[in-house]
Order: C-alpha cells, then sequence, then structure tokens
C-alpha cells in the first residue's frame, strides 16, 4: 500500500510540473498578444489620419479644378470687355481667384508633407506589426503543441491514477480524493526531517510514531496524506 501511495505522490507531482510549466508560455503569448493588438490599434489609427489628409488633399485638388475653371472663364470676359470698370473688375477677380490658388497650393504642400511624414511611421510601424504577428503565430503554435501534449499526458497521469486509487483500501481511496475536492493539491506529502513537506510544519511525536508504525498518516495542519520515503510495504 506504501508503494501505491508513493506511485500516486510521484504522478500528482509529475502532473504539478507539468502545469507549471505550461504558465509561463501562457503568459509570453498573452504578452506578445497585447503587444500585437495594440501595435494593430495603432496602425489603424494612423491609417484613419492617413485616410483623413488624403481626403482633404482630394477637396483641395477639387478647390484648385473649379478655381482654374472660374479664371478661364474670366480670362475669356477681360477679352471681350470694353469698360474700364469692368475690366477692374475682372482683374480684382483674377487677381482673388489666383491668391486663393496660392492658399490652396499652400495648404496642399503642407498636407503633402504631413502625408509623407505619416507614411515613413506607417512603414515602420507596419513592419512592427508583421513582425509581432510573426511571433504571435510562433508562440500560439507552440502553446497549442504543448497543451495537446499536456491534455495527452494528463490523460495518461489519469488513467494510471485510477489503477492505483483501486489498489488502496476504499476508504484511503475515499479521503484522497475529499482533499483533492477540497483544493488540497498534491493530496499527498512526504514525511521527512519530522515535518510535513506539504505544508512545512512539525508533527507531533505521536503523530510521527503512527506514521512510522502504519506506513502512512494524516499531517494534523494541513490534512495530507503523509508518507515517508524511506518505507516500503
Amino acid at each position: 500500500m506504501i508503494d501505491t501511495l508513493k506511485k500516486i505522490f510521484e504522478i500528482d507531482s509529475e502532473e504539478l510540473r507539468l502545469k507549471k510549466w505550461i504558465v509561463p508560455h501562457k503568459e509570453l503569448y498573452e504578452k506578445i498578444k497585447i503587444k500585437f493588438d495594440n501595435e494593430t490599434a495603432e496602425l489603424n489609427t494612423l491609417l484613419e489620419k492617413k485616410n483623413v489628409l488624403d481626403k482633404e488633399l482630394r477637396l483641395l485638388e477639387d478647390d484648385i479644378t473649379l478655381l482654374s475653371e472660374l479664371r478661364k472663364k474670366e480670362e475669356k470676359k477681360l477679352e471681350v470687355i470694353t469698360s474700364v470698370k469692368a475690366a477692374k473688375a475682372a482683374e480684382t477677380e483674377l487677381l482673388s481667384i489666383s491668391d486663393k490658388k496660392n492658399a490652396i497650393e499652400e495648404q496642399m504642400l503642407e498636407i503633402m508633407e504631413k502625408t509623407e511624414e505619416l507614411e515613413h511611421t506607417l512603414h515602420e510601424k507596419k513592419l512592427e506589426v508583421e513582425k509581432l504577428g510573426t511571433e504571435k503565430k510562433e508562440a500560439e503554435d507552440k502553446l497549442a503543441e504543448g497543451e495537446k501534449n499536456l491534455s495527452e499526458r494528463y490523460s495518461k497521469l489519469d488513467t494510471e491514477r485510477e489503477e492505483l486509487l483501486g489498489r488502496l483500501p476504499i476508504e484511503l481511496s475515499r479521503r484522497y480524493k475529499g482533499i483533492i475536492e477540497s483544493g488540497i493539491v498534491p493530496a499527498i506529502a512526504i514525511f521527512k526531517e519530522d515535518a510535513c513537506q506539504g505544508c512545512r510544519v512539525k508533527l507531533k511525536q505521536n503523530m510521527i510514531a503512527h506514521l512510522k508504525a502504519n506506513g502512512h498518516s494524516t499531517c494534523d495542519h494541513c490534512k495530507r496524506i503523509l508518507i515517508s520515503p524511506f518505507l516500503t510495504n
């Protein structure tokens, strides 16, 4: 029976090691995913800004086209005008059109400079997002593969543990399952240096005597099943 408890303890210990193995891999994946999501959000914001600038530029280009057409009309009027007053009015209108066109061209130049700078930032951001996307995929694949392997190993360990529990007296098997259900994991602990290695609390002498006499006992503090690594069936 003591050897059976030791084997169950070994299975429980391996299961805990496997669970600890997956933790940093999940944390790494989540860290990369958060960074990828943040960088992607920033990229989308930059793309929206560029769309706004492109739209503004198109509107200004339309304004330039309209002013050019208006200028042509005024120039044609000027060719046939005979009145000095009307000629001056036309010239004033042409000057106003020219000023408006110059102002719009300055705005266009400013927008184009902003667009050029933004395109450079976008290029860098896209490269960063692509890099993080690759890292995210690799971390995701590694995590999925690890979880698959762990799931298969957990299943095998569960089968082995159930078979071993079937060898124990029913009362002891039920006690083991009750400890697990209460949230105390592992349910079995090694007795070493006069203490339970599950909770590190020293045992009373009468409990030590009981453990040595029966091969197993119960920790008064954490309620785990105690076994000695030096005892065998």
